[in-house]
C-alpha cells in the first residue's frame, strides 16, 4: 500500500500519511497479538463482485477509500499480514458526509480464504481508519 499512496485530495493533506499506520505483521492483529486470523469467528462468502458496506454514525465523509485483497496464495490462518501481501482492487474518489457508504468492488482470479483490507481516509481531522474483513471467494 505504502508504495502506492492515494492521490492528494482537497483538504486532506494526508494522502500518504496512512503509510505510517500499522507496521508489517500488525495489520488485523486482534487475535492473540499474532496478526494471523486463525481464530476468526466470522468469514463471509463473497463473489468476484462485492460491496464493502460501512456505517458512519458521525457522518465523517471520506477523501477516499482504498480496498485491498490479499494476494492469491496468502494464508490468513497461518501468516501475519504485511503490506506486500495486499493488492489494490479499488480506489474511490470523495464521498460526502453520510451514515452509510457502499463501495462497489470488482475483482477476478481470487479463490479461497482472503482478507479484504480497507483504508478509509476521513474528510476531517486527518483521521484514517483501517478495516479488516475475513472473506471466502467461492
Amino acid at each position: 500500500m505504502c508504495g502506492k499512496p492515494a492521490p492528494a485530495r482537497r483538504g486532506s493533506g494526508s494522502s500518504a500519511r496512512h503509510c505510517a499506520g500499522p507496521p508489517n505483521r500488525t495489520h488485523c492483529a486482534m487475535r492473540r497479538g499474532t496478526g494471523t486470523n486463525e481464530r476468526c469467528p466470522l468469514t463471509t462468502d463473497i463473489t468476484d463482485d462485492f460491496t464493502v458496506q460501512l456505517n458512519d454514525q458521525a457522518s465523517h465523509g471520506a477523501d477516499y477509500f482504498q480496498v485491498y485483497v490479499t494476494r492469491q496464495g496468502f494464508d490468513p490462518t497461518t501468516q501475519a499480514l504485511r503490506w506486500s501481501d495486499l493488492e489494490l482492487v479499488t480506489l474511490t474518489g470523495e464521498y460526502g458526509p453520510s451514515q452509510n457508504y457502499a463501495i462497489p468492488v470488482s475483482t477476478s482470479g481470487y479463490s479461497g480464504h482472503h482478507v479484504v483490507y480497507t483504508i478509509w481516509q476521513a474528510s476531517h481531522m486527518d483521521q484514517t481508519y483501517f478495516l479488516c474483513s475475513d472473506v471466502n471467494f467461492g
